[in-house]
């Protein structure tokens, strides 16, 4: 599905609708959006109101925008929402920017800095289907068990997820993840030794040279 952004000069993009009326019915309703990026209906009709007249009341020393919004709006059959509405809307479009997508310089190559709010930190986006994952792993599900274990990204982020939540019970099932894990090499083993034993919080002892997953060293008794 196509996503409508906008770039500004000083090397920033968002996306602001998920279609070219969505994109249009904004940039019409609210012709000084830029300066909303940072507002969120959590601020209030109050403060959003005052900030889009004093915005607005500017504009109109230079442009008559108030008889062309509504000549643009009647012509393209876009309703007339308030600007409490359309920034909420401005809002949820410049959140969904990242992570599922990366705006990019046409001629550089570079990316842009977003625009807007800042959204939830990456590695929770990243890991919320590991921890989705780790939950099913839990209720004991069999089939999900291998499900995981055989599919090597869905493993490696159920893994991960394990580090940052870990739960009594987890270690039958982090080993059943790392014995398909270690297949890979003898080195791939002792790393993801360290990974359970931080998971779990106990000495796990790495066949391939007998060190512990944790701190402390354990050697295999004779």
């Amino acid at each position: 599905m196509t996503r409508y952004g906008c770039c500004g000069s000083e090397g920033t993009a968002g996306i602001i609708g998920s279609s070219a009326d969505e994109a249009l019915e904004l940039v019409i309703g609210l012709p000084g959006w830029r300066d909303y990026t940072h507002l969120s209906p959590d601020d209030g009709e109050e403060k959003i109101l005052a900030r889009v007249t004093e915005t607005e009341d500017e504009m109109r020393e230079y442009h008559g925008i108030d008889e062309e919004r509504a000549e643009l709006r009647a012509a393209l059959g876009f309703p007339e929402r308030s600007p409490v509405e359309l920034v909420g809307r401005l809002r949820a479009a410049l959140l969904r920017t990242e992570p599922d997508f990366v705006l990019l310089n046409a001629e550089e190559g570079c990316a842009y800095d977003r625009l807007g709010p800042a959204g939830p930190p990456l590695w929770e986006t990243v890991l919320a289907a590991g921890r989705a994952d780790l939950a099913r792993l839990r209720e004991g599900d069999r089939t999900a068990w291998w499900e995981v274990a055989e599919d090597p990204v869905r493993r490696r982020l159920t893994l991960r997820a394990a580090q940052f939540d870990r739960a009594e019970g987890d270690l039958e099932l982090l080993r059943h993840l790392l014995r398909h894990e270690t297949r890979s090499s003898m080195t791939d083993e002792l790393r993801l030794a360290a990974v359970l034993g931080a998971c779990t919080g106990t000495p796990v002892i790495c066949r391939c040279c007998s060190r512990s997953g944790t701190r402390t060293s354990t050697r295999r008794a004779a």
